[in-house]
């Protein structure tokens, strides 16, 4: 159901769960939650302690719905994954150099939440690393690194549906996450940003020096 992206599965779920569930671990990982960052960044959102039908609740669990998140939220979620379930507080910039090279400032981060256990985050990264081998993810894939992730295509106003990839690599050893949203691309995430997240991830592993 993952790997081939199966909205059904997780709406059937979501319904045996319940609302309050699914909102616990949306709060988990900061949705409804200022996010403290450098830059100004919206909340994203699911507002799950109102009145939510049936239909509501059920096509929140596959990101529909009244759910609502910003790039970088979902950029946060997928780390905390690769990262053991914790999620870190993200940075603009890590360290200032002076002109000799030398570092004259350095910021730290820290664990903004636990969001799930290290055996649930192990579990999901398995079902990441197989979405890029054999499921919707196929197009983020790489010869020479092993890339976990996931595929989302968000309907909309627009009849142009959003597409979405988040993702990380190595799995054996995680250095970069991403999360890609082609807004109104008309495409399914599998399609249209899986490429740019194969393209960036790639980049990253050959020139970035973690």
């Amino acid at each position: 159901a993952f790997s081939k992206s199966c909205n059904t599965y997780f709406a059937d779920k979501s319904l045996i769960i319940g609302k309050d569930s699914l909102g616990k671990m949306a709060d988990n990982f900061m949705l409804n939650t200022n996010i403290p960052f450098d830059l100004s960044v919206k909340e994203s959102k699911f507002d799950y302690k109102g009145d939510l039908g049936k239909t509501k609740i059920a096509s929140s669990a596959y990101g529909q719905g009244d759910v609502l998140v910003t790039p970088l939220n979902m950029a946060l979620m997928v780390s905390a994954i690769a990262n053991e379930g914790k999620m870190v507080k993200p940075l603009f910039v890590k360290d200032v150099f002076d002109k000799n090279n030398s570092i004259v400032k350095n910021y730290r981060t820290e664990v903004l939440s636990e969001s799930v256990s290290p055996h649930i985050a192990e579990s999901i990264k398995e079902m990441m690393r197989e979405t890029v081998k054999t499921g919707t993810g196929r197009n983020a894939g790489l010869k020479n690194v092993q890339v976990s992730g996931k595929t989302g295509t968000a309907q909309n106003a627009s009849d142009n549906s959003h597409g979405w990839f988040v993702g990380f690599a190595p799995y054996d050893n995680p250095q970069i996450a991403v999360a890609i949203i082609v807004e109104e691309g008309g495409a399914t995430g599998g399609e249209i940003a899986a490429p740019i997240a194969r393209d960036i991830i790639s980049y990253a592993i050959n020139n970035i020096n973690f």
